[in-house]
């Protein structure tokens, strides 16, 4: 009998995940940094702020903004190779058998026959790779590609309106509240 894997399926299963979590993460981490860069706007246009606490400021912001824009891609890699086991088999399969309840409990049983296979443990390999190959062949009939794995905050839609009502209502102001920051040793 031949034999696929089950790994082999979560491991396509994995990436797919991964890629389908970067995109809600990388939004909100650009309404993150949205967010920042209006309160930097918004203090400098009331403050005055002097040239060495610009310095300074715009210091912290490069670093915390390097470090938003970073954010999205260190999960999508931690969760595309598995480091740190945080996206592991068991917790694919779980998400796969919440998508599809019929298949929950031989996906997991099938996991650890597998795995036991692997280790030599397994008292009868023909019935186990029997069980893999029922559990493949229903993995067949689903398809993961339709998963959504989060829904579109609406909040984002409102923080984008917010700031650009507000942005408009005092462009003038935050205009020339982002040319103080840009010329940031020349004190106003």
């Amino acid at each position: 009998m031949k034999m696929q894997s089950i790994k082999k399926y979560l491991n396509q299963y994995r990436k797919f995940y991964a890629k389908k979590e970067f995109v809600p993460d990388f939004i909100a981490s650009i309404t993150l940094l949205i967010i920042l860069s209006f309160g930097l706007l918004v203090s400098e246009s009331i403050l005055y702020l002097e040239p060495n606490i610009k310095k300074s400021l715009a210091n912290y912001f490069t670093l915390i903004t390097l470090s938003i824009i970073a954010y999205p891609f260190i999960v999508w890699a931690f969760n595309n190779f598995n480091v740190f086991n945080n996206s592991k088999d068991s917790f694919l399969a779980n998400l796969i058998a919440d998508v599809d309840p019929n298949i929950k409990d031989s996906l997991l049983n099938a996991l650890e026959i597998e795995d036991e296979l692997h280790l030599k443990k397994s008292p009868s390999n023909d019935l186990s790779i029997k069980a893999i190959n029922n559990v493949l062949s229903q993995l067949e009939d689903f398809n993961y590609t339709t998963v959504n794995f989060y829904s579109y905050n609406k909040w984002y839609n409102y923080i984008f309106i917010s700031i650009f009502i507000i942005f408009i209502s005092f462009n003038n102001q935050l205009l020339l509240s982002l040319n103080r920051l840009f010329n940031i040793n020349k004190k106003f």
